[in-house]
């Protein structure tokens, strides 16, 4: 998180916390940090032509123009007719086919062309037919798979009634910092951890598997016996100097560039985004393909009297990156468009801007299988990459997926215990969590036979 002169602070995406209720570990060091929390309810949606759509927006079609809705229903039944479609409660599968073909086998072709085919090409900035399905069955945190199936009749009950489906009651809660964002989190973790094991702002610019050293930036060589590295996995195979059949492989992993562009405005946010905390946006003229409400999370994200913006961009990271000018100038003349900047009684007093080269790993065709040709290597060599880069699952990145990666990876070397979460990702999403997600836990036992502190394992 990085807070800009005027005090408002954004996060490098939109980031609430939905841990998985059986990583006791992860619970307990967050109860353990010197942190004021904040909790409220994840109001989540999606954006397409002008109207609000509640997450999950396949399940509220209802708010589509009549035209649109006649025609999503009509298709939806149709499809239905003719195309068996699995069950919420079913278990994921492998990885069986692209993603374009899972939205049409469950959406069919209309609503995949108006909502989930625009949603998913935005984000990942590659077309659907180039992204496996695997990870969509999913539930990284929420009770909802990450991509939601439909209910028709519900879907016709909710027309009928004039209801909402949205995948929250006023009871759902999320946890949040109530100062310093995200990072406020990891911060405090780092302040705990003694200053002598930490080395910042020196790069690993080499690894030599033969030797077994890492020669940092600085021209210091570090000796190990096992290596676990959270840098991203392109990034650490392009560093190891003694084995060019891994380095090649690097170019095979698949990433999007997330451009960040945040506001903060003093004045009151427009009643209809009240409460919100995050909105997809489908329409093809806006560049970004989320907007955060930083300060609907945590009131502590900026001054009294404001509010603020974070538009998070997709590029593919194989691209080169577009202007920054341009971009900027299209993404105020969106919120313009949306009645959030620009306008009586709205004045524009902070910005802040920020690039992250990896942004999301792209979970691309033939991911796993490259996957499994890497990962065994580096294991073999006593190199253990973990982490959201480090493993390039997106299923498993999470805050809680990547920290409990590090503990479960250091007890597979320290005492042979099998990890959990690295390489069986159906298993621990299937653990869904409880609807008020709280940051207290009892404290984990493990064979370090410690008690539990922000700096154990």
């Amino acid at each position: 998180s990085r807070t800009t002169p005027e005090g408002f602070t954004f996060d490098f995406g939109g980031h609430v916390l939905f841990p998985h209720k059986h990583y006791e570990r992860f619970g307990a060091m967050l109860k353990a940090l010197p942190i004021r929390w904040a909790s409220s309810v994840p109001m989540r949606g999606v954006q397409t032509e002008g109207r609000f759509l509640p997450y999950p927006a396949q399940r509220n079609l209802q708010r589509l123009p009549l035209r649109k809705l006649v025609r999503a229903l009509c298709s939806v039944a149709l499809h239905r007719m003719h195309t068996p479609v699995e069950e919420e409660g079913a278990a994921p599968e492998a990885e069986n086919g692209d993603l374009g073909s899972y939205l049409q086998r469950h959406f069919g072709r209309y609503i995949t062309s108006i909502l989930m085919g625009p949603l998913n090409r935005k984000q990942w900035a590659h077309a659907p037919e180039q992204l496996t399905d695997v990870w969509v069955r999913h539930r990284s945190g929420s009770k909802v798979r990450n991509v939601a199936d439909m209910d028709l009749p519900r879907m016709v009950r909710n027309l009928l009634l004039r209801e909402d489906d949205p995948g929250w009651t006023p009871e759902t809660k999320v946890t949040y910092p109530a100062e310093g964002g995200s990072g406020a989190i990891w911060s405090a973790v780092a302040r705990a951890i003694p200053a002598e094991k930490m080395l910042l702002g020196t790069k690993v610019v080499q690894i030599s598997f033969e030797n077994k050293t890492a020669t940092l930036s600085t021209g210091e060589q570090v000796r190990w016996d096992q290596l676990i590295s959270t840098m991203p996995l392109d990034t650490l195979l392009r560093s190891v100097t003694d084995r060019p059949e891994l380095t090649a492989k690097a170019a095979g992993l698949v990433k999007a560039r997330s451009r960040l562009f945040g506001f903060g405005v003093r004045g009151q946010l427009p009643a209809r985004y009240a409460g919100l905390h995050s909105c997809q946006v489908t329409d093809a003229d806006v560049p970004f393909w989320r907007l955060n409400l930083p300060m609907t999370v945590s009131k502590g994200n900026g001054p009294e009297g404001c509010f603020s913006m974070l538009c998070e961009v997709s590029e593919p990271a194989s691209e080169p990156a577009r202007s920054p000018d341009e971009l900027r100038a299209a993404v105020r003349e969106s919120l313009y468009r949306m009645g959030l900047v620009d306008q009586p009684g709205l004045e524009l007093v902070s910005r802040w801007e920020y690039t992250v080269e990896h942004g999301y790993p792209v979970p691309f065709l033939g991911r796993d299988a490259l996957l499994s040709q890497i990962q065994p290597h580096l294991e073999e060599a006593g190199v253990y990459s973990r982490g959201r880069f480090g493993t390039w699952r997106y299923e498993i990145s999470n805050q809680d997926h990547a920290f409990m990666q590090g503990v479960e990876v250091v007890r597979r070397i320290l005492f042979r215990i099998p990890e959990e979460t690295y390489g069986n990702a159906s298993a621990v999403n299937e653990t869904t969590t409880p609807e008020d997600v709280k940051i207290a836990a009892e404290p984990a036992r493990d064979p370090l036979q410690q008690p539990v502190s922000v700096n154990a394992g």
